[in-house]
């Protein structure tokens, strides 16, 4: 089996001729289709086509009282991920997978129960492969609970585009979502812990990125320990370190950059062991 889990390695099983079954919480394709890479993707297309509008005067296109509706920018985005999900739905179906809509729980003697809304499946097979994606990880900062902390999936439900945001973390999604805000007018301060942006990232690829948001407008600052956000008046106050001096930046929204954390809250600790031990291990593998 390969080690990829979730529908490519179902896929990949019925193609050896496995006896396949998927089960799914909610759509095909997991965070990087739904919540991920590809909806992110889709909205940096879209801001970066209004933006380059904008500045068309300098190639000798005129192009006047350009505006969006942010609506239709979410919209296409939608219709991106749902026209993926469909092809990932069609690809299990072609190849004779067996989808099952609920949550599994890993049981003992190689079996997974399917919480369904009527009754409980019971499925069991020869090789059972852990692929429960992640959920967004809250950071222990004071503050973090207010309702204008968003994760990515908050972000990506909003309706309407916010006019400032601060971005805690300074790493490839934080810089994928704050190019999006600021194609779109959205005044955007980066807060990131590490010395340079996009910390495992070389230091030429740091430098340039950083020098390119900020001629676009977005405030930079590295080497800042956020130390909680308070909320008030329908904004939020970001509080934090640089330089051994306390500062802080008020904003609409604080936006958490997205760590994710394993989501294994289905299974049966200590009863199952996989090849990697004697507990389920985080991530995706083979019993």
């Amino acid at each position: 089996m390969p080690d990829r889990g979730g529908y490519v390695a179902a896929i990949k099983a019925a193609k050896l001729g496995l006896k396949t079954a998927i089960i799914e919480e909610r759509r095909a394709g997991g965070t990087c289709l739904n919540r991920g890479c590809i909806p992110a993707k889709a909205m940096i297309h879209a801001s970066s086509l209004y933006r380059e509008m904008q500045e068309a005067e300098r190639f000798g296109i005129s192009a006047s009282d350009v505006t969006y509706d942010y609506g239709k920018i979410v919209a296409y985005k939608e219709e991106t991920t749902d026209k993926l999900v469909q092809g990932a739905e069609q690809l299990l179906k072609a190849n004779g997978v067996d989808v099952y809509d609920g949550k599994g729980t890993l049981l003992e003697e190689k079996k997974v129960r399917i919480r369904k809304e009527q009754e409980d499946v019971v499925l069991e097979g020869e090789n059972i492969i852990l692929a429960s994606g992640s959920k967004p990880l809250i950071l222990p900062i004071p503050g973090m609970d207010s309702e204008r902390v968003l994760t990515s999936d908050a972000l990506f439900a909003m309706k309407e585009a916010p006019k400032s945001l601060i971005i805690i973390g300074g790493g490839v999604i934080s810089v994928e979502f704050a190019t999006v805000y600021a194609n779109l007018g959205c005044k955007i301060t980066i807060l990131e812990a590490m010395p340079k942006l996009v910390p495992n990232m070389d230091k030429e690829i740091s430098q340039n990125l950083k020098m390119i948001l900020k001629k676009r407008g977005i405030d930079i600052h590295t080497s800042a320990a956020v130390q909680g956000v308070t909320t008030e008046n329908g904004t939020c106050t970001c509080h934090y370190i640089e330089k051994d001096q306390e500062q802080e930046v008020t904003a609409d929204y604080v936006f958490v950059r997205g760590w994710t954390l394993p989501e294994h809250r289905w299974f049966v600790w200590g009863k199952c062991k996989t090849r990697y031990g004697a507990r389920p291990c985080a991530g995706e593998c083979k019993l």
